[in-house]
């Protein structure tokens, strides 16, 4: 908007589903509950029929600090995975991936939120196209989950307004110096 470019949305849910279909990376599933997993497993089988074949591995349910690791990280060697897809909620599956990091040795992870939900077809739905073609899927989810949405969308409304103000002035000293 700044810069007078108009870019298309390319949303975490889309960026997953095109991977997956793409049958050109081993990946691991991990997070979430036994049952999500195994929908997911059946669901994403039908975009990678070599999704059967790869690990799904439901995380114990346990404070951060409690994860095991390095017997994680043996695990996901051998299974030789490319990329790990984590759910397990936010700020939780960040800080599990920066602690499980320094213990692979190969390959990229990559935190899902809601994405095992929407494509295991267990809980979450995404929004309506209509509402995914007019960048309204935040609506949607604020109207399905408003305890959770709500607090987010306020954290982004505090914040973008600064963002947005200071990428302002970032421009202007930039058209000054040219």
């Amino acid at each position: 908007m700044l810069y007078g470019h108009r870019y298309s949305q390319y949303c975490g849910s889309d960026i997953f589903r095109d991977i997956v279909s793409q049958r050109r990376y081993r990946m691991a599933f991990l997070g979430t509950n036994q049952a999500t997993l195994d929908a997911l497993r059946e669901q994403l089988g039908r975009l990678n029929p070599d999704v059967g074949q790869m690990l799904f591995y439901e995380l114990p349910f346990c404070a951060v600090d409690d994860f095991d690791y390095p017997a994680i990280a043996r695990m996901l060697a051998a299974d030789g995975a490319d990329i790990v897809w984590v759910a397990l909620g936010a700020p939780k599956q960040e800080i599990f991936m920066s602690k499980l990091k320094p213990h692979l040795e190969h390959g990229v992870m990559i935190a899902v939120g809601a994405a095992f939900k929407f494509f295991s077809g267990q809980g979450e739905r995404r929004a309506p196209q209509w509402m995914l073609r007019h960048h309204l899927e935040f609506v949607y989810r604020i109207f399905s989950q408003p305890r959770k949405q709500l607090w987010r969308c306020t954290l982004i409304v505090a914040t973008l307004p600064s963002l947005l103000f200071h990428e302002w002035c970032r421009k202007k000293v930039k058209q000054r110096g040219q």
